[in-house]
């Protein structure tokens, strides 16, 4: 049987998942308090601001990729159309 993983572990993983969700909506979404939440955070030697700017550099870097293969694929189907 899988052990349920504790609250502080709920809250790590959901930090460094989604780091851009504020103090009180990871308590609220964990049933716990924010107080505990940015306990756990700091006793963790987490930093949501690096988190959130890696996420952030991450998101930016998918959204490029993404605009370049956008781009191609309208000028492919330009020249398939043009033919």
């Amino acid at each position: 049987m899988a052990k349920q993983p504790t609250t502080k572990e709920q809250i790590i993983d959901l930090v460094q998942d989604k780091p851009f969700l504020t103090m009180k909506e990871i308590a609220e979404e964990l049933y716990t308090t924010e107080d505990y939440v940015r306990s756990v955070i700091y006793k963790s030697d987490l930093s949501l601001r690096e988190l959130r700017r890696e996420k952030a550099k991450k998101l930016y870097k998918d959204n490029k990729k993404l605009t370049r293969k956008v781009y191609r694929l309208k000028k492919e189907v330009q020249d398939v159309n043009a033919e």
